[in-house]
Formats: C-alpha cells, structure tokens, sequence
C-alpha cells in the first residue's frame, strides 16, 4: 500500500450546547425551514426529477436531513434514483430522531476540507479552536461558508476571495432570518484563518505517482472532494 487518500479525522462535537452562531449560519445559509419541515423537500426532488429528464444536475435543493441522509445512508453517485433514496431516508429520519439530533449529527458528519470530518475537528483545523463552542460568530460563519463545495469553490488556499464572498452571503443570510442583527453583520471582519500544513504524502518519488493518479481521477470527473469523501 502506497498511501491512503482523504484519511478520516473525525472528532464528536457537541454543537446543539455550545455553538449557536454556528447552528444559526448553517440553517440560514442551507435550510432555513429546518425546524419547521418535514425533512424533505418535494420541490427538491421534482427538480431533480426534472433535470433528469432533460440530462441536468441532480444536485442542490436538499434540506440538511437530505444532505444527512445521503451522508450517512446513500453513496455520492448523482443520479435520480439515489436521491429517490435519500428522500426517503430523510422521512424517516425526520420521524425518529428530534430536529437537534439531526443537526448535531449532521454536522459532526459533514466534511469541511483540510481533512477534516465533522465541525469540531474543523474548528481546529481552521482556527486551532480547541472546542467549536469556542468559534466567535465570524469563525462560525467561515466554517458555514466551507460546507457547500469546502476542497475546490470555497479552498482559502485555492479560492480566498469566493470563500469572503460566500462568508458574506452567510452573514447576510443570518441578518434576514433574525439570528444576528444588520448591526452585527455590518461590522463583522473576516477571521485570520491559520495556515495549512499538509501531509508529506507527496515527498520524494512516491509522490509524483499519487499526483498522476489523482490527476487522472480529476480527468475521469472525480473532484478532489469526492477523492477525499468517497474512500
């Protein structure tokens, strides 16, 4: 074996106690019928249904018990009949488990770049926030931001100036809904963001061969993310 792609670095956080400007940017910027729906989203899955009659994306529309539920219980292949599943999942979860537990979960689950599974790992990863509890409202918008597309759209390392741009849309997102004020937005500055050490997986000769490999995984239409999320 010559290297593992995407190691799992995963730490349990305890979000619904300690961290509420984190769970106020999710919901505003990704769901904000969370507390409120049913787990699903019909105009989500006619959309995809749709597009899948006419060859576009399956992708987008998914309320944050979908986005779980293909996390947890669905692979990441994008098709019709995956997101069929995931709609059904979601019911179900929705059913037995409180709208906390979903969150809690949701977000200990999710994968926020630089290695990194699950909010409080990623609080350290980005902030050296020994807790996510401990993530200022700012911080917490960042990491809120990184969710949607954290390896390729909204990289610090690669896309900085998108990133600000998405962290200002979260921002704004939370002043319409209510969860900060126009005031809190207005003067809130993007956070320093620390800097990223990667493995030496990529040193010496070894390294030019798993550059290749993921290059022509990318060719294939495999994103980094994908790379790092699918094993």
């Amino acid at each position: 074996e010559m290297t593992r792609l995407g190691p799992t670095n995963r730490e349990i956080g305890r979000v619904v106690d300690s961290a509420q400007h984190l769970q106020d940017a999710v919901i505003a910027v990704e769901n904000r019928t969370f507390y409120s729906d049913k787990g699903i989203s019909p105009r989500g899955i006619a959309r995809a249904f749709l597009n899948n009659l006419t060859g576009g994306p399956t992708q987008g529309g998914s309320t944050i018990t979908q986005q779980y539920a293909k996390q947890a219980f669905t692979n990441q292949e994008r098709s019709l009949s995956r997101k069929v599943r995931e709609f059904f999942y979601a019911i179900k979860i929705d059913q037995v488990y409180t709208k906390d537990q979903i969150l809690e979960d949701y977000l200990n689950q999710t994968y926020f770049g630089r290695g990194a599974y699950g909010v409080e790992t990623a609080a350290r990863a980005y902030f050296g926030k020994g807790s996510v509890g401990k993530l200022s409202l700012e911080q917490a918008a960042v990491l809120a931001a990184l969710i949607r597309s954290p390896e390729n759209l909204y990289n610090p390392e690669k896309n900085l100036d998108q990133l600000k741009a998405r962290w200002q849309y979260v921002l704004n997102s939370m002043a319409e809904v209510g969860t900060i004020s126009a005031e809190d937005r207005d003067k809130a500055e993007f956070p320093k963001i620390k800097q990223w050490a990667p493995s030496n997986r990529y040193a010496g000769t070894k390294g030019y061969i798993i550059s290749a490999v993921e290059e022509e995984l990318n060719a294939a239409g495999i994103t980094d993310e994908e790379i790092k999320t699918g094993g």
